[in-house]
Order: C-alpha cells, then sequence, then structure tokens
C-alpha cells in the first residue's frame, strides 16, 4: 500500500472585469501566513509577496497577463494548505480596474507581420491596375468577436515532480495538446512530462483547450511551493473556457457587370493567443475555408496566426474554420446584392459541379424555408421603405449561408490509431484512446463492430483509456471531427471479416489514422455539408432583435444516431445565434449578477454562457440523405459556419443596411441607422 501523498491547494482568482488586476492588502502575508500568491511579473511591481515569472523569451508573453483582457480571465493563483485556506485568501485579495485595457482594444497584433491594411492598399493598387474596364472591385472586411462556452464538468489539475521527472494528472479530452503545451510555455522537454489523463466527458471547446491553462498554472504553483499542488476550480468557476478566436479577414473580390467573380484576395488575420500549438493547421484549415464549396478562381490567402501579449480568452484557445466561414458567405451575401439576384440562385451558379450535393442541399434550404419568396418579399419591402430610423414597424429579412466541415486531419504529423480485437468466444474489444466519446458515440461505436461483424451488442466492449504508448485516436485537433473513428472502425471490421475464416482467433486488426490520398485508408479528411437560412425581425424603435426561424439542412453521410444528431445541430444552432447576438452572464452566482447591474457594462453581459435570449425560434433540421456506401462525416461544426453569417445577413436585409461582423449588437445597428441620418 503507497503512503498518501499530500498535496497544497490552489484556486484561480477571476477578473470581474476587464482590465482588473489584484492588489495584495499590505497585511496579506500576515493575514494568510501559509498562503501564496502566483501572479504575473508585472502585474503589481509594489507587491513584495513571493511570485514565479516564465522564463525568457516567454516572460514577454505572460502565462499569467499583468490586468485581464476580458471578464472572467485567469489573473493570479492562491495557494493554501487547505482549499478554506486557499478560497479564504483569493476572496481577501481585491482588484484595481485598468480602464485603458478594454474589450475592444484587445487585439494586439504582434509588430513583425505586416499589417492588414498596409496589405490591402498593396493588392487593391495591383489589382486596380491589372482590372479591365468593364470590371470593379469590392472590398469588405469582416471582423468576428470571441464565443465562449460555459463548462460543464469540473476541471482541475494535480502536479508533482520526482527527481525531475514531472508528473501530471488531469482531466482532459486532449492529452497531447495538455503535453504540447507545457513543454513550449515551461520549456519543459516532452520526456520529462509524465502525463496520467482521467476522462472527463463534458463540455466540448472548453473540456479540450482549458486544461492546457490550468496544467501549466499547476506545475507553476508547483514550483512556486516546493510541494505537490492540486489545482481546481471552483462549481461557480465553471463557467471559464475555451471559445473562437477574434479574426479580421480583409476580401478583395475583382467581378464583372454579371456578378461573376473574376479574382478574390484573401488576408486573414486569427489571433491564436499567446502559446499557439497548431499554427500550420490552422493556417492550413483557413486556407481550405477560403477555396469551398464554390469554383471561383483559386484565391490568393494570406494567412496569419497571430501571437498576442495578452490573450483574448487564455493562451490555449480554439480555433476553427467559422470565423472564415463566416467572412465569405457574408461576401458572397453581398456580392449577390450587387448582382442583384437572390443569394440561393446566385450561389448555385458558383457551386464546384464535382459536388452535384450542394445544388440539392441548396434546394433543400429554399423549399423548406420558402426562400425565394420570402427574400423577394423583404428584398421589395426594403427597396420602397424610406425614412428607415423613423419607422417604428418591424422590418423583416432572411439571410442564408452554407459550410463545409473536413471531419479528420490536414497535416501530416498528426496521427493515430484505433484497435480492434475478434476474441475466441466470439465477442470484440475496440481500443480507442480518444478520452472522451460520450455515452451516445460509445454506442454508436459499438453498434458499428456489433453490425459489420455479426455479433451480439453487448458482446462488444469498448476502451478508451489512454495509453503514452499507443498513438491518440484522435482527431487531436477540431474535436467535432469524431467521425473519423467510424470511418477507422468499419476499414477494421473489413480486415477481421477477411481474416476471420483464415487464421484462428483471437483476431487483432490495428489501423493507423493519417492523412493518405489512399482510398484504402479511412485517414483522408471527408466532408460534411451544411446550408442554413435564417429570418430575424428588428423593430427600429425598441432595437430589438427577434430570430424567428432557422432552417438548417445537413448532409452528414451516414447518420448513426438521428436523434443524437439533431440535437447536436439544435445546441449548436443556439450558441451560435448567441455569438452573432449576444452571449449573457449566467455563471450561477448572485455576486456575480450584482456586479454587472453595478457597473452597468453591456460588456459583461455577453459573457460566459452561451445561452439565447429571446423567444425560441423555430427550428427545422433535414438530413440529406448521402449514398450506400457513405460513411459519417460528422455534423457538430456546421451550425457555426453557417447560422452566424445567415442571422447577420437577415438582419442587413430588415435594416438596409451593411452589416459586416459579429455579435451584431443592437446598439452598433441603432448607432449605423443615426449615422443614415
Amino acid at each position: 500500500m503507497t503512503t498518501p501523498r499530500h498535496y497544497l491547494c490552489a484556486r484561480p482568482i477571476i477578473a470581474n472585469r476587464a482590465g482588473n488586476r489584484i492588489v495584495p492588502p499590505e497585511g496579506f502575508a500576515r493575514e494568510h501566513p501559509d498562503c501564496l500568491i502566483l501572479e504575473s511579473s508585472s502585474s503589481s511591481p509594489e507587491n513584495s509577496s513571493p511570485r514565479e515569472f516564465l522564463p525568457p523569451p516567454f516572460d514577454a508573453i505572460p502565462l499569467l497577463p499583468p490586468a485581464a483582457a476580458h471578464p472572467g480571465q485567469i489573473i493570479a493563483v492562491a495557494i493554501g494548505p487547505s482549499w478554506k485556506s486557499a478560497d479564504r485568501a483569493a476572496r481577501s485579495i481585491p482588484q484595481k480596474q485598468d480602464r485603458s485595457i478594454s474589450t475592444e482594444s484587445r487585439l494586439v497584433w504582434s509588430s513583425g507581420e505586416p499589417v492588414a491594411e498596409t496589405v490591402a492598399e498593396a493588392v487593391t493598387e495591383r489589382l486596380a491596375e491589372e482590372a479591365p474596364r468593364e470590371t470593379h472591385l469590392v472590398q469588405g472586411l469582416y471582423e468576428t468577436g470571441e464565443q465562449q462556452h460555459r463548462l460543464d464538468a469540473p476541471l482541475w489539475a494535480e502536479a508533482r515532480t520526482k527527481k525531475d521527472q514531472l508528473y501530471l494528472r488531469i482531466p482532459t479530452q486532449w492529452p497531447e495538446h495538455v503535453r504540447q503545451s507545457l513543454a513550449q510555455a515551461l520549456k519543459i522537454p516532452l520526456s520529462r512530462i509524465s502525463l496520467e489523463v482521467v476522462p472527463v466527458e463534458g463540455g466540448r471547446d472548453g473540456a479540450l483547450f482549458f486544461p492546457s491553462l490550468l496544467a501549466c498554472l499547476a506545475v507553476q504553483a508547483h514550483r512556486l511551493a516546493g510541494a505537490p499542488i492540486r489545482l481546481a476550480l471552483r462549481n461557480d468557476q465553471i463557467a471559464l473556457t475555451g471559445g473562437r478566436s477574434p479574426s479580421r479577414i480583409r476580401y478583395l473580390s475583382r467581378v464583372n457587370s454579371t456578378g461573376e467573380i473574376l479574382g478574390n484576395e484573401i488576408d486573414i488575420q486569427l489571433d491564436c493567443g499567446a502559446y499557439p500549438t497548431l499554427t500550420d493547421e490552422t493556417r492550413n484549415r483557413l486556407d481550405l475555408a477560403t477555396r469551398a464549396l464554390y469554383s471561383t478562381p483559386l484565391p490568393c490567402v494570406s494567412t496569419r496566426a497571430i501571437r498576442t501579449a495578452y490573450p483574448p480568452l487564455g493562451a490555449f484557445e480554439g480555433v476553427g474554420t467559422a470565423q472564415a466561414s463566416f467572412a465569405r458567405e457574408m461576401h458572397y451575401n453581398r456580392l449577390a446584392g450587387i448582382a442583384q439576384e437572390d443569394p440561393i440562385v446566385w450561389r448555385k451558379k458558383l457551386f464546384r459541379p464535382e459536388w452535384p450535393l450542394l445544388q440539392e442541399l441548396a434546394e433543400t434550404v429554399a423549399e423548406q424555408s420558402d426562400f425565394y419568396r420570402r427574400y423577394a418579399s423583404c428584398e421589395l419591402v426594403r427597396k420602397r421603405r424610406s425614412q428607415l430610423h423613423r419607422n417604428s414597424s418591424s422590418l423583416k429579412g432572411i439571410g442564408c449561408a452554407f459550410g463545409e466541415q473536413i471531419s479528420g486531419m490536414t497535416t501530416g504529423r498528426e496521427r493515430g490509431a484505433v484497435a480492434l480485437q475478434l476474441e475466441q468466444d466470439g465477442s470484440a474489444r475496440i481500443f480507442c484512446s480518444l478520452p472522451t466519446p460520450t455515452p451516445r458515440l460509445r454506442q454508436a461505436w459499438r453498434a458499428i463492430v456489433a453490425k459489420e461483424l455479426q455479433i451480439p451488442l453487448e458482446a462488444v466492449t469498448l476502451e478508451t483509456h489512454p495509453d503514452e504508448e499507443q498513438d491518440e485516436s484522435g482527431p487531436r485537433i477540431f474535436s467535432r471531427g469524431t467521425s473519423v473513428i467510424p470511418r477507422t472502425l468499419l476499414s477494421a471490421c473489413e480486415a477481421v471479416q477477411k481474416q476471420r475464416f483464415r487464421e484462428p482467433l483471437p483476431i487483432l486488426v490495428r489501423r493507423t489514422i493519417k492523412p493518405s490520398r489512399s482510398k484504402r485508408y479511412p485517414g483522408d479528411a471527408l466532408r460534411s455539408l451544411g446550408g442554413a437560412a435564417v429570418e430575424a425581425t428588428l423593430v427600429p424603435a425598441t432595437m430589438e432583435i427577434d430570430v424567428r426561424s432557422v432552417t438548417m439542412a445537413v448532409y452528414g453521410g451516414t447518420i448513426l444516431d438521428r436523434q443524437a444528431a439533431e440535437a447536436e445541430i439544435r445546441r449548436g444552432i443556439y450558441q451560435a445565434l448567441s455569438w452573432a447576438l449576444k452571449e449573457p452572464l449566467d455563471r450561477g452566482s448572485r455576486q456575480t449578477n450584482k456586479e454587472a447591474e453595478i457597473l452597468g457594462d453591456p460588456e459583461v453581459q455577453r459573457q460566459y454562457t452561451p445561452g439565447f435570449l429571446g423567444a425560441p425560434p423555430r427550428i427545422k433540421v433535414i438530413f440529406v440523405p448521402g449514398g450506400k456506401r457513405d460513411s459519417p462525416v460528422g455534423v457538430g461544426e456546421l451550425p457555426f459556419l453557417t447560422v452566424p453569417a445567415a442571422l447577420v445577413s437577415a438582419l442587413s436585409q430588415a435594416s438596409g443596411l451593411y452589416l459586416d461582423g459579429i455579435p451584431a449588437r443592437p446598439r452598433e445597428i441603432l448607432r449605423m441607422l443615426q449615422q443614415e441620418e
């Protein structure tokens, strides 16, 4: 029996407002003699309490910010001999606000990168010289704010050291990202990091990326205290999340008199935080997103994953293609408006001819939402409308957007594996290192093997505990692409079927997941497709936005569980609407809500929970059937790739304004309406 280890306890200190930093009181050491505070080296120069700083060059990009870039950011860690003492120490430390730091100015692009304006000016001049007289340039700048998700599972981290080896125990969906983040942020060789993963079945993006930050903070606190550390979020802190990074995307299109696109120049700036571990993958995904769906001339894309000194949502944020898809679909809706065409009709001329499914998808969206009639009716009302800002009646608009989700990995260095063993008694065991499949996914994967091997479902077991000696089953990148696992299982089942009549049992088949052009292996990143139409109303007198309906058509290959897929899409639609409009504050804490009232800060009201304000819209989800041999290709990201652009386009038509960013705040629309006077 091993002797129990004594752990110190650590609690994060959360910023109440943007710009806040901690100010330990003069009597802190006397009142809390057993407690320590871990903070940034520049957060409180006058403070004499023990601190730990990152070594060069990471001291310029602190693990803990000197001041919060947004409400809810971790700005310090309180360490004590017990949870009670750590909580008491954390609550005794007041916060001081630096009003020069605001959520509007938190994007600090690195000085080594060319600014978008300079790139755009050079591109504009070059295209203007090349453009014939019968063509003209259309330029658009599209900005997306951050999106945050609530964690629905508590997160924690334990750190200790033995003979220069760092041992970490943590619940995470992404073990490799935790190790890579520790190695990069703390300059620890990977060989010195031993990770024990505890499966967690909560929180999507939050559970993916937030453990990396907690892991680094736990290790820093462990070094400072010189003792094993257990760091954990309190129940009222689980609203801290990972989300979507802000972006600025500039489009410059050369079109002819009929609206045909002759060329696109795209400049993408995506904030990847202080320690981007997936820069290459991010650039690759964003580049693919700009080239998706449409048969326009190949765009010239400048994609930059920016390292910032003040991470907007913490140091380890998620990246995806939602930002690029939003900019692309908003820009194409604008081009359709310039061409004076219905945006779905305009798109159908540009869809890639090798994907006839796109035409079916567009027709499904148009038919189920009555898009053609509604768009023409709203457009007629908009053209006849005058003195919009004095009109107190509700204004209606409808918008559309299309997107694709790559369910898999696109860089050669990302690998994974799944193993399947058929036992002598006819049972089967699945070995999959993905640590967090939900119960529905477990059931679906077992059902695949049972069906393919023609054995009872109860005879199939699934083992998901990760092993450091085994490649992760992945995909580690963009967690919602878990459909790569079913495709790999199908391949493994085929191999078992071929061997079971030639070789004695047990039979073990291992399939490696890696990017490959070979059709024999399931590593290729297949794609799901989605299209959405959103109808919304706007009341100028009150600036109230009401989302009336959301119609979404989805191609996800073979749907393993239709009920689960629809539930996932509906949840994603609500989150996407919140991202595009307003994310209300809901940390389950009366004190926090009271602080928001006292502050009267509208920015505070869009933090944390991806709730949805207003009456629930009518949601209709249609699954477009796939072919006979189609494999599952995932649906989780599709609402984020389509709904925000469709909603903002609907608001643009309703207001008669050109809206080009999210969140589409009512006060910003009102300001634009007033400027129209």
